[in-house]
């Protein structure tokens, strides 16, 4: 009875968002129709991973059976009876981070918080207060957390709760030499530290069990991608600028003055210095870094493989050549001509150092056990790692 309720639901889902669909007027932007149905289901019922998966064939991944999963082996992480995140894709935003989210959803991967519809959390850099106390941080972050459900229990089977929130990986102090230019919000304040909140809310052995994996694109790229997705919702300050090569000009001339001056969107890029602050709180052996196209145009059985092995959680990875999810297309130029090849020289000259010290911060945690998805060369050789970097990102 359950199966057939299921089915009828999602039956009258689907028409509900073709209705929509075909009363909405056409645009140049292509959107996900957000649907809170579906994610407050997850819950419900057990086995909707299965039935969506079979209803939605283009999603590359697919769900085991609960008989197939894995048992739990203190992976599931719950803290004074609530179920928390024990999956965190810190980011980077537009480097696939909304693909890579439905691909493991539509294989069995539940986000949190999960009453809500939506699949990013912002609990560090929207629901929590910059000021508040540390001794309140823990009851702000359960009260979005479901009931455990003996989930903890050795014989319980795996499930994975993540947090699929792309803003979280800059969530570390800025750079001391660089001042903000611009309108920065409070998540820019030097003190600010996302790994530490965690780390006090999780305790130091809750929060060794915690697995974290990034994605990287090319800086200009990102940049570009974030420009056009922001410009369509009407963000103001260099969001606003008539074209991207307009919104990066001042960007660039603050790079170039004294001191340095740092755009709020400039430094979702600066993935060394965050990745190295995030490896400073946390054992370097607990991330995975993903160059984004390594993901999206290259081996991604081999990324599902990899993520199924670190979370312990069995999924079947073979997707018989389906590509990944694709959300969200919004037309534009090669970013190269976008920019003007003398704004992408410039760009490259000044952001020379922030990529030699990624490179540096990827070499030494996978010294120190770091994944770095797809690399294949020596470990401790930085040129292997910037040549596996640009080839992936």
């Amino acid at each position: 009875m359950d199966v057939l309720l299921v089915y009828i639901l999602l039956l009258a889902r689907h028409v509900f968002l073709a209705g929509s669909l075909l009363t909405k007027p056409a645009t140049r932007t292509s959107r996900i129709v957000e649907d809170p149905w579906r994610d407050s289901w997850n819950t419900s019922f057990p086995y909707l991973s299965l039935l969506e998966a079979a209803t939605h064939p283009t999603h590359p991944w697919k769900p085991c059976a609960k008989s197939e999963q894995f048992f739990n082996n203190g992976r599931n992480i719950c803290i004074e009876g609530r179920r928390v995140p024990d999956f965190y894709l810190l980011g980077a935003m537009k480097s696939g981070t909304t693909s890579l989210y439905h691909d493991l959803k539509f294989a069995g991967v539940h986000k949190a918080p999960v009453r809500k519809y939506r699949k990013e959390f912002h609990f560090f850099d929207r629901e929590l207060d910059p000021f508040t106390p540390k001794e309140l941080m823990p009851k702000k972050f359960l009260r979005f957390m479901e009931n455990c459900s003996g989930l903890d229990a050795p014989n319980a089977r795996r499930s994975v709760l993540a947090d699929f929130t792309p803003g979280n990986l800059r969530l570390v102090p800025r750079p001391h030499e660089y001042v903000p230019r611009l309108n920065i919000a409070y998540d820019w304040d030097e003190d600010i530290s996302m790994p530490w909140r965690l780390r006090y809310i999780y305790g130091d052995e809750r929060a060794s069990k915690i697995q974290f994996a990034i994605l990287l694109r090319e800086p200009l790229s990102q940049m570009q991608s974030a420009w056009y997705m922001f410009r369509a919702i009407g963000a103001p300050n260099y969001f606003a600028a008539p074209s991207f090569r307009e919104a990066l000009k001042p960007t660039i001339d603050g790079l170039e003055s004294t001191p340095k001056q740092l755009t709020g969107w400039l430094w979702w890029s600066f993935y060394g210095r965050q990745i190295e602050y995030w490896t400073s709180q946390f054992p370097a052996s607990q991330f995975l870094v993903i160059p984004m196209k390594h993901y999206t145009h290259g081996d991604k059985d081999a990324v599902c493989w990899e993520l199924s092995k670190r979370l312990g959680f069995a999924i079947h990875c073979d997707s018989r050549g389906l590509p990944p999810s694709h959300i969200r297309n919004i037309t534009h130029d090669p970013v190269n001509e976008d920019a003007g090849q003398d704004l992408r020289d410039k760009f490259d000259r000044l952001m020379a150092e922030e990529k030699k010290r990624l490179v540096r911060v990827l070499t030494k945690g996978h010294r120190e056990g770091m994944s770095l998805s797809g690399f294949h060369g020596e470990v401790g050789n930085e040129e292997a790692v910037r040549e596996w970097l640009d080839a992936g990102w």
